[in-house]
């Protein structure tokens, strides 16, 4: 089948790939642009890896690297237990606020490090 890509260029793809959700983009890097990247209207900035995890680029975030990134699951993971479980044991307060402690692991899953859908993360500590 022949289907276009949000960026305009025309691609062959299969109806199998088309079936199970695939065939949207003509390349790996257009679908992570327009998913999450700069050609996304909600991008906010970050970088994405050639390991394919995201990172955000929060220079304020008291955790974010000297580069001022924090990896997006970590970040997921650290907005959901400040709203559903504040207390956690794997958070930490820093001026006021609560953060995801930096020993605090938060893994894929499916092992996809671009799914960063929260019921693919789980959090462990060392």
């Amino acid at each position: 089948m022949i289907k276009t890509c949000p960026c305009g260029k025309t691609f062959k793809t299969k109806p199998s790939i088309i079936a199970k959700g695939g065939g949207k983009y003509c390349s790996k890097q257009c679908s992570a642009d327009y998913r999450v990247g700069k050609k996304n209207p909600n991008w906010k900035g970050g970088k994405i890896e050639k390991s394919g995890m995201y990172y955000l680029r929060m220079p304020d975030h008291p955790l974010a690297t000297s580069g001022g990134y924090i990896s997006e699951h970590r970040y997921l993971v650290e907005q959901y237990y400040k709203k559903n479980n504040p207390g956690h044991p794997c958070l930490q307060e820093i001026d006021g606020e609560r953060y995801l402690k930096p020993d605090v692991h938060v893994l894929h899953i499916n092992n996809d490090t671009k799914d960063n859908r929260l019921s693919n993360l789980k959090v462990v500590s060392k």
